[in-house]
């Protein structure tokens, strides 16, 4: 048995909603693209319905198995992963051959299914399971792989619930709009599996469905392996424990991590978000044919329709500085609606990438529709070599010898990335006594190593905990190892300069770890808006009965110096912050968010910064140098970043409180 690395990873969140809630029919499970996909333009997915969701279990891997140093899957993009294979020919939009390119070969039955299994009872943090939760999942996942999809339902809910009316929403506002479709659906979802803790369903209920599945999957035009029901069947099971447990095809895996260094494209220079419209109307899905199995079994069969799909738009968060779309007229809120005069509506954003993509020195016309402007606008844009890096810095204008540092994953070079860029901007503002403070961006950051998130939160500690990960073993005889780890801050290589990290509803695990971190232990102002709320861990373990593929598995929780878990909660800004002047915050897109997310545990938390927050208020509305540089350009091409000049404003007011007399890091 091998088990992965000495280290413990902190995941990534990742969104398997999709299946149970918008996508369920294409009978497909996938991982979005990361925060951060840097392919040929720089672009990150931030959908509104359900947004970047990297799918990541780091460190961990065997050295016998890669050379390479473990990293944040998809923290900087890659390849779209399957993490469920299904039919040669999926009924979605989705290509069928990308589900054979990282599954096709792998070998997954009865078998491997039961490992699966046996390692979820040996190690999982729960060690009571709600095993008939967890297989009809199972069943649902595999059934609904089928051409057509069935879902499972209990009788008692489909008789209540058949002849329910389609909902209307109505209304301009996106993110009331999403609201209320969430609402919709975790009602539903409530309500649902309220009614399975009255129906008998447990190994036998699911073996006999998987016959059916089987048998089903065997007829039709579109064939559907046993295999690959077999390997829906375990995403099922391990996406009802939670949202981060998944298998992953070790192809992706690492092609994925292979992706996560700096690197250098032909692109554009744009960052891309893309969203899913809301539907006007939902349905209750009920309005299928079902069948009846046994109808002393308490459950039914409803099979599944293309209706109440919601639509992929690709818009341009903003165009980066001095790159070709923003010298062609790209402006920050453009929705492109083709490329080269090919409809992209819908389109997965990769393929919006792939299709934008091409040789420098090359032409691509982009059609968007902008606001304030009627009909359609073509923009031709040649392509150029894009350099993207995981940290990058600068110096910000009219804040003298304040810099600003963003970090996009927690690699395996990040902190000596940091602290060289860091480094770079003391010697940058060495004739102004150096760094009289930093912002430290962390917003969109999913996380990736421990041991990195660990080591940068030391950089700006002397002393404290960062971190402590508990697991439910306490024995150190188990092959997982037991009790609690916790991480210290060292009194050696500190940088003292006054802080400021921004965060979001993308920032999560590792990222989460050091803005917890540094605000427990009073280092640094938190601002902008709450973050995802995953404090949970996984790692990667080798299957022995199978090959191709590693089962990610939650094994622990991580908790704050104070004590609190993150989870859900997530960590909550000393000075929240839309990203818009005189705009309100986003309602963003978060662990709470996910179907059989681990449970909040609650917590009675107050910021150590909450008194030195107040009493920076007036200052920074006096200065308010961030509402003036708007005024002076209220419609830039490139977004105003007010989170970053608010924190600049607060950092600023900051340095003149603490005026560090070594900003310089120090032995």
């Amino acid at each position: 048995m091998t088990i992965t690395g000495n280290e413990m990873p902190v995941g990534n969140p990742m969104t398997l909603e999709v299946l149970r809630m918008l996508q369920q029919r294409t009978g497909l499970v996938l991982s979005f693209l990361s925060a951060l996909i840097l392919l040929s333009v720089a672009c990150r997915s931030a959908a509104d319905e359900a947004p970047a969701a990297p799918v990541t279990a780091e460190e961990g891997v065997p050295a016998a198995q890669t050379d390479a140093p473990q990293r944040s899957a998809l923290a900087i993009g890659g390849a779209t992963q399957w993490l469920a294979a299904n039919a040669a020919a999926p009924g979605g939009d989705e290509e069928p051959d990308e589900s054979d390119k990282y599954w096709g070969g792998i070998e997954f039955g009865p078998e491997q299914f039961d490992e699966v299994l046996e390692f979820i009872k040996q190690e999982y943090i729960e060690e009571k399971l709600d095993e008939g939760r967890a297989y009809v999942s199972a069943a649902n996942f595999a059934l609904s792989s089928l051409e057509p999809g069935y879902e499972l339902m209990p009788t008692a809910y489909y008789q209540d619930h058949k002849d329910d009316p389609v909902v209307e929403l109505t209304g301009d506002d996106r993110d009331a709009l999403n609201l209320k479709r969430r609402e919709f659906f975790r009602k539903r979802h409530d309500e649902v599996q309220d009614a399975w803790q009255k129906v008998p369903f447990a190994r036998a209920q699911f073996d006999s469905l998987m016959a059916f599945a089987i048998a089903q999957g065997s007829k039709g035009k579109k064939k559907v392996a046993a295999d690959r029901l077999w390997l829906a069947a375990a995403q099922g099971f391990l996406y009802a424990l939670d949202p981060h447990s998944a298998l992953l095809s070790k192809k992706a895996w690492e092609e994925s991590t292979q992706e996560t260094q700096d690197a250098s494209f032909d692109g554009i220079g744009a960052l891309l978000t893309q969203r899913f419209e809301p539907s006007k109307t939902l349905s209750n899905r009920l309005d299928g044919e079902s069948r009846t199995l046994d109808r002393n079994d308490g459950f039914l069969l409803v099979q599944l329709k293309e209706d109440d799909k919601l639509k992929r738009r690709t818009f341009v968060e903003s165009p980066m500085s001095g790159q070709p779309a923003e010298r062609a007229g790209i402006w920050a809120g453009d929705e492109i609606v083709k490329v080269n005069g090919e409809s992209v509506i819908d389109l997965p954003l990769d393929k919006v990438v792939s299709m934008i993509r091409g040789k420098r020195d090359t032409e691509v016309v982009l059609t968007v529709l902008r606001e304030g402007v009627p009909g359609e606008v073509n923009v031709p844009v040649t392509r150029a070599r894009i350099r993207v890096t995981n940290v990058e810095g600068r110096m910000l204008e009219d804040y003298p010898c304040l810099g600003y540092v963003k970090l996009t994953g927690f690699i395996e070079s990040s902190y000596s990335d940091l602290t060289a860029e860091i480094e770079r901007l003391n010697t940058e503002c060495s004739e102004g006594g150096g760094l009289r403070g930093l912002v430290f961006d962390l917003r969109n950051n999913s996380g990736g190593l421990l041991s990195q998130g660990v080591r940068i939160s030391d950089l700006f500690l002397k002393k404290g905990i960062i971190v402590t990960v508990k697991n439910r073993r306490k024995s150190v005889f188990t092959f997982m190892g037991g009790g609690d780890e916790v991480y210290n801050a060292h009194d050696e290589e500190t940088l003292e300069v006054p802080l400021v990290v921004l965060v979001n509803d993308g920032a999560a695990s590792a990222s989460e770890i050091v803005a917890s971190a540094l605000q427990d232990n009073a280092r640094a102002l938190i601002i902008g808006e709450r973050t995802f709320g995953k404090a949970s861990v996984q790692t990667l373990i080798n299957p022995m009965r199978g090959k191709g593929y590693y089962i990610k598995l939650t094994i622990a929780r991580y908790y704050s110096p104070s004590g609190r878990t993150l989870q859900v909660v997530g960590v909550k800004p000393d000075v929240p912050t839309a990203p818009t002047l005189d705009g309100e915050i986003p309602l963003g897109f978060r662990e709470e968010d996910l179907s059989n997310h681990l449970p909040q545990i609650d917590t009675d938390y107050q910021s150590a910064n909450n008194e030195l927050a107040a009493s920076l208020k007036q200052c920074v509305e006096q200065r308010g140098i961030a509402e003036r540089i708007h005024r002076d350009n209220p419609h830039p091409q490139i977004k105003f970043d007010f989170q970053l000049y608010q924190g600049a404003d607060y950092l600023e007011c900051l340095s003149t409180v603490l005026r560090p007399e070594e900003p310089d890091i120090v032995d």
